[in-house]
């Protein structure tokens, strides 16, 4: 069996100043307690060394290394380390910290995949209640983020906010998950060798060109695709150890050289490779919902408008009907849709933005595309209208197509289609696990008809030729 495991990496501990900015990096605060942790690696095999790096003010300190999960396990466990301050370089963000290592540990070959844990009722990327008249937004993210010491993308990204909940889920169903991480998948055209299911989760906005060519020969060899995720929208390029993404194709050097690697919107005409091909839903028909100022008072659920489809099997649910709403808020942060058109009550893809002939649209919900500032600059909006003009702009320039020109309101939605021999099963939202925390019946039923039918499932997918 093919097994990565991931030890604790990132460092969580960013402090709250009292000039009320949020600490992001190491040292701003002088004199404040701190400690920040990193590894070498993204991943590991077994037998792999792995190097920790710590930062911390503290004179001595602890680490304990836990496979995380339905029923956590300590690994490996070191008490009274001695404490070092380490210096950050102002590009970081670039170029990495370059700490000297301060503890070092072999991966033994029975330890299996774990990752960074956060405190429980951590507060997610959504508001769960019914503004009322005069209402003002606000982001609950931000606050306990500020409260408790973290960074604010806590809540945005990472494994405690997204993969952690669904695999707790997954294997307290008894289903037996695997991790890989998406660099991975992007260095390794083997990584999804034997397995018919490859499941994807939470905030998976940046793709590599070899990321998403791995899972396409996954699916149209046989295999299922369940992605129980939102925005998927950029094209990077790994490059050694750093992801590079310029977003404004103009200032991306490969431009004049090769445009399809070019790291802007996938759904831009230059890459000439539409996001919904590979996942049948883009975040540029979305994208956001019950996200401070976007589509506030909606439901938070799913409208269902293909009962008969056979992911709703056993859920008991009918045309109109709404799954997962407010307080648990599935549909809501960042969802992906398609240009589509309805038909006699019912929603059909339109393809002029590459979403498949096939693609089944299951359920949907009211997303926009960003926040009109109503308060005129006195209140935080989260994202603003302008900046996704500035996107759309930067991939197409300033004759759009038609069917982005009316750009503010969109679809989230729930649809499957078909790729070769396989099948993508796409949620279109990062939120899905919230349903899944929150134990509703009807997202618990749609996930386990996924997996049970894609585990199901053969694949013919094997190892790309050198």
């Amino acid at each position: 069996m093919r097994e990565k495991t991931r030890p604790r990496r990132a460092g969580a501990a960013a402090a709250w100043s009292a000039t009320g900015g949020l600490v992001e990096r190491p040292g701003m605060i002088p004199g404040a307690p701190e400690i920040w942790v990193y590894a070498d690696k993204f991943s590991y095999f077994a037998g792999d060394t792995v190097s920790v790096r710590v930062h911390t003010t503290a004179d001595e300190y602890d680490i304990e290394v836990v496979r995380d999960g339905a029923r956590p396990q300590s690994i490996v466990k070191y008490i009274g380390l001695p404490g070092k301050q380490q210096s950050t370089p102002d590009d970081a963000y670039a170029t990495g910290c370059d700490w000297s290592e301060s503890v070092a540990f072999t991966v033994a070959p029975n330890w299996a995949s774990g990752m960074l844990r956060k405190p429980e009722g951590a507060a997610r990327n959504i508001h769960t209640d019914m503004p009322g008249i005069g209402w003002v937004p606000r982001h609950p993210p931000c606050e306990w983020a500020w409260v408790n010491g973290y960074s604010r993308h806590h809540a945005d990204a990472f494994w405690a906010t997204y993969e952690r909940p669904f695999t707790v889920w997954a294997e307290e169903q008894a289903f037996l998950v695997h991790h890989i991480t998406q660099h991975d998948l992007h260095e390794d055209p083997s990584a999804l060798r034997g397995y018919s299911c490859a499941v994807v989760v939470g905030h998976d906005e940046y793709w590599s060109w070899e990321m998403r060519d791995r899972l396409d020969a996954f699916v149209e060899g046989g295999g299922g695709l369940a992605r129980f995720g939102g925005n998927f929208l950029w094209q990077v390029r790994i490059e050694g150890d750093a992801q590079i993404c310029y977003k404004n194709p103009f200032d991306d050097p490969i431009r004049e050289v090769d445009p399809t690697r070019v790291t802007t919107a996938w759904d831009s005409p230059e890459i000439d490779r539409p996001g919904a091909w590979t996942m049948g839903l883009t975040a540029m028909a979305g994208v956001y919902n019950r996200y401070g100022a976007t589509a506030p008072r909606s439901s938070g659920g799913f409208t269902v408008y293909r009962p008969d489809h056979w992911a709703l099997n056993g859920t008991d649910l009918y045309y109109g009907d709404n799954f997962g709403i407010a307080p648990v808020c599935i549909a809501a942060f960042a969802m992906d849709g398609a240009d589509y058109t309805f038909r006699k009550g019912l929603p059909y893809a339109t393809g002029v933005d590459g979403a498949p002939e096939d693609l089944e649209i299951i359920a949907m919900a009211p997303a926009v595309s960003g926040s009109r500032d109503n308060w005129n600059g006195t209140a935080p909006i989260g994202a603003p209208l302008a900046e996704v003009s500035g996107i759309f702009e930067s991939a197409y320039g300033r004759e759009l197509p038609e069917h982005l020109r009316e750009f503010e309101y969109g679809s989230g939605m729930v649809a499957t289609h078909q790729r070769g021999l396989g099948t993508v099963f796409n949620a279109g939202t990062t939120e899905w696990v919230s349903g899944l925390i929150h134990r509703d019946p009807f997202t618990e039923r749609i996930t386990a008809n996924v997996l049970n039918l894609f585990a199901a499932q053969l694949s013919s997918f094997t190892e790309e030729p050198d």
